[in-house]
């Protein structure tokens, strides 16, 4: 794709140097994660046709922040965030009132950073995570008028890179998951992945989500032994030696760590997913 914009914009675009001219050019990534930069004296409807392709270098020059974000996203660079643990969705843009949902969206969850992702917007939240998406997201789509599609992500620490959370939210758009229902989660993009066996993919959720885990081996070892139980609690709870009540606090703790819920079909079949990936 990227050698027939060359084809068409020959000169026009240019490999940048080491110092960056945003005032002359716009700068995308290609597929390759490689940066190129295009004569800013392109058309309007030109440089939206290529910000739906490519994702946009952008440069936030009045808060430090939000350029650590787009940093740490797309280039590598150190954990942006002074939360040490946050979680992440996604929304496809409305065609008007983008403003309006993101002030609506702030006052929700009150620490929100919200970045570009291709033609979708990618929120980070540090809290209120007790919050449904999907009933919130209905009710956002009625008071819009306007169907809103959202995709729910992971919990993340520090320890994760950028480029995982980046990568997740680009085969999520890839895979057309999002085109299936208006809401989905990762157990939705789990199960697909199953099917299409993109391991890599799935290697990268598993380090991804159950790094987030207080005590990773308590909590590995307690899902197992729940799944070789059938998800059956008082039997669980006689393997680990352990009070059913207590077995319970442990489960419902678990849920909420992982953003997804041990009761429910599909999420458990999606964490058994997980856990036989090597």
């Amino acid at each position: 794709m990227f050698k027939k914009l060359l084809s068409i914009y020959g000169n026009r675009i240019v490999k940048p140097g080491s110092t960056l001219e945003p005032n002359r050019f716009y700068y995308f990534f290609n597929e390759e994660g490689q940066l190129f930069g295009i004569d800013r004296n392109i058309t309007k409807n030109e440089y939206q046709l290529i910000k739906s392709m490519y994702i946009e270098k952008t440069f936030h020059f009045d808060n430090a922040l939000m350029q650590q974000i787009h940093e740490y996203l797309w280039e590598g660079k150190s954990y942006p965030f002074a939360q040490k643990r946050g979680k992440f969705f996604f929304y496809h843009e409305l065609e008007a009132g983008n403003d309006q949902l993101h002030s609506m969206l702030k006052d929700i969850f009150r620490d929100i950073y919200a970045i570009s992702f291709l033609e979708y917007t990618l929120v980070f939240f540090f809290d209120r995570f007790d919050i449904d998406l999907e009933p919130l997201f209905q009710t956002l789509s009625d008071d819009f008028g306007s169907k809103i599609t959202v995709h729910e992500g992971f919990f993340f620490t520090d320890r994760l890179p950028g480029e995982n959370i980046k990568q997740y939210v680009k085969t999520v758009i890839e895979n057309g998951v999002m085109r299936k229902k208006d809401y989905s989660d990762l157990a939705d993009f789990i199960l697909a992945l199953a099917g299409s066996e993109d391991y890599c993919m799935l290697k990268l959720i598993k380090e991804g989500l159950f790094s987030s885990l207080k005590d990773k081996d308590e909590a590995l070892e307690i899902i197992r032994v729940f799944f070789s139980n059938n998800l059956n609690v008082s039997a669980t709870a006689k393997s680990l030696y352990m009070h059913r009540n207590t077995l319970l606090y442990k489960l419902d703790q678990l849920s909420k760590e992982l953003g997804l819920k041990l009761d429910r079909f599909s999420h458990a079949c999606s964490i058994n997913i997980l856990l036989n990936i090597k």
